[in-house]
């Protein structure tokens, strides 16, 4: 409890100046907000076109892994998130959305021609094929440490392993074919499978594949097992990050 609070002491004060100028600005494209007196931080991102699955718009609202990364990190900290979707390349264009925003969350990479224009925040995601990621702020920003602290809060409590679970787990959209005997090669499409298979795999109901002849995020090629059991079985496939949805799948005699 003491952290929040030292969290929330340091948010008031950075916020102060941002307040100001976010006061006379109208919302692009607002997302929740709580009906309390917390300060409120305008984040901008890119929703349209996006960055599937870390930014995009569903039914007219801002979502994606990013999204729900912010507002976890707001409700740490203690301030409320209003979204306001750009142009990428206003996001990146500093004076861009300074004036409006006092943070960036749009996937960003922070190279070192990025640097010299904004601050960035540690890493939030490091994981090919994305490559690393961080929150960006004006020049100075005091909300940077404030973040840095929450996120580490967030990774350390499980919210954040959540967050990335439901964001990144991998999907199956289909197999081809739909059916062959033993040893036949399918071929498994989705994405979020990982650039090699490493410790991951591939199982026709309850028998796990050991012959693969390629392995890629969205796309695995296998062997039907030679021990799968005959019939309409459930085929799924298993990461770091947990198991799939299952297709099903005939194993021919």
């Amino acid at each position: 409890m003491r952290a929040v609070k030292r969290i929330r002491s340091a948010l008031l004060v950075c916020i102060a100046v941002v307040l100001a100028a976010l006061a006379m600005q109208p919302p692009v494209h607002a997302s929740e907000a709580k009906a309390d007196d917390s300060p409120k931080i305008v984040v901008g991102t890119d929703a349209d076109p996006g960055y599937p699955p870390f930014e995009m718009l569903k039914n007219g609202k801002i979502v994606g892994f990013d999204v729900d990364l912010v507002m976890a990190i707001g409700e740490r900290a203690g301030f409320t998130v209003e979204l306001r979707s750009y142009p990428f390349a206003d996001l990146v264009t500093p004076p861009g959305v300074w004036t409006s925003c006092g943070m960036v969350a749009a996937a960003l990479t922070p190279t070192e021609d990025r640097k010299q224009l904004m601050d960035f925040s540690d890493l939030y995601f490091d994981r090919a094929p994305y490559g690393p990621l961080a929150f960006a702020f004006p020049k100075g920003s005091a909300l940077r440490e404030v973040v840095n602290t929450a996120l580490q809060q967030i990774k350390d409590d499980g919210t954040y392993r959540a967050i990335f679970g439901k964001w990144f787990k991998p999907k199956i959209v289909r197999l081809k074919p739909t059916s062959a005997g033993r040893g036949a090669i399918v071929t498994i499409i989705g994405s979020e499978f990982g650039v090699r298979s490493g410790t991951s795999y591939v199982e026709f109901g309850a028998t796990k594949c050991v012959k693969y002849v390629s392995w890629s995020g969205a796309k695995i090629k296998c062997r039907v097992p030679a021990k799968a059991e005959y019939g309409k079985v459930k085929v799924t496939v298993t990461t770091a990050v947990g198991a799939s949805n299952a297709k099903s799948f005939k194993v021919k005699r």
